[in-house]
């Protein structure tokens, strides 16, 4: 897939890197990968547990993070040793990250609040501790104190998402 011919002449013939590719290019400059898996959790899993095969480095230089414990859930057991990360965004499955609703349907605007109750409980009481989280990744909306205190009790890393901003960077430091 050529990639860079929208920039112009030169870039033409550009394409998008492999996972291999791009995993090798990021060792090969001792970078922390940071992968944020979506869905297929057993494939994801999978393929996860063979890079750590070939590249023994990722388990000290990769992050798997996601929204759904179910992901972390699979990953951990496919290869304990891989580092997880829960993202948490409470609202994540009734808003969109600039605050408009996500559904248009009444039925699933009606029922998402719940869903979405019930999936911060699980993952800060209950989740976090059978799918094996090493790291918290809370959206910079939500940090408050006593969420901070709860995960470092549990001896767990809070990293802030999405902190663009100077001020907000000073903020969270």
């Amino acid at each position: 897939l050529d990639v860079g011919y929208k920039f112009g002449k030169e870039f033409s013939g550009e394409r998008i890197p492999t996972l291999y590719e791009a995993v090798d290019l990021c060792l090969e400059l001792d970078m922390v990968l940071l992968l944020d898996v979506k869905s297929d959790a057993s494939k994801i899993a999978a393929t996860l547990k063979q890079l750590c095969r070939e590249f023994p480095k990722l388990y000290s230089q990769m992050i798997v993070a996601s929204f759904y414990s179910e992901v972390i859930y699979m990953v951990r057991r496919a290869d304990p040793n891989i580092v997880a990360a829960l993202t948490l965004r409470p609202g994540v499955f009734i808003y969109n990250i600039d605050g408009g609703l996500k559904h248009g349907e009444w039925g699933k605007l009606f029922l998402s609040p719940f869903y979405d109750l019930f999936r911060v409980f699980t993952n800060n009481y209950i989740a976090w501790w059978l799918i094996g989280v090493d790291i918290l990744l809370l959206y910079k909306g939500n940090v408050n104190s006593c969420l901070i205190q709860t995960w470092h009790r549990r001896e767990k890393h809070v990293f802030v998402w999405t902190v663009n901003e100077r001020e907000d960077i000073l903020h969270y430091r």
